[in-house]
């Protein structure tokens, strides 16, 4: 004979369940890569390939003709992208719950407008001062600021390119 007995469970504020441990919010990358225009003059075409990453990230793309980016990265890596040159910029290859900020001259965006494919240099050989790398440069960073409110981690560029590559990254691991 089986024997069922009732048992009866008071709410006593104490769980067998494992303790919830915080999880602490990682803050945004930002990664920058412009280019003066693609390498492909056909499709205009720039592959950006973003390897995993545990922290989101911000993308920054800038080219000064029209390019077409492609962005291949794991779904829900990139949180947010921010594409401005002086000619129309496209970005594709993301999620629909993307924001992508377009401030590019011909998208209407007349002052806000930058394109940057390099770093700026203050000095050239002859002793003169760049200014209008360095002017892009800051106007990138304004945007970056006004958009995410985070700091530059990385920046590539070159005149022209068809891929780019962020490579993963961990931010707790030691830097050389």
């Amino acid at each position: 004979m089986k024997w069922i007995i009732p048992v009866l469970l008071v709410a006593t504020g104490y769980s067998t369940a494992a303790p919830k441990i915080p999880v602490k919010k990682l803050p945004p990358q930002v990664h920058g890569i412009g280019v003066y225009s693609s390498l492909d003059r056909d499709s205009k075409k720039v592959i950006v390939k973003i390897q995993d990453s545990k922290a989101p990230i911000i993308l920054v793309l800038s080219a000064y003709d029209s390019v077409k980016w492609e962005i291949v990265a794991p779904k829900g890596v990139v949180r947010r992208v921010i594409v401005s040159g002086y000619h129309l910029q496209e970005v594709s290859g993301l999620e629909k719950t993307v924001p992508i900020d377009n401030t590019s001259y011909d998208a209407g965006d007349k002052t806000g407008y930058f394109y940057c494919y390099r770093a700026p240099v203050k000095v050239n050989p002859k002793g003169r001062v760049i200014t209008s790398r360095q002017k892009m440069y800051d106007k990138m960073l304004e945007k970056i600021k006004v958009y995410s409110d985070s700091e530059l981690t990385s920046f590539q560029g070159q005149y022209s390119s068809k891929e780019f590559q962020i490579p993963k990254s961990d931010p707790f691991e030691e830097q050389e």
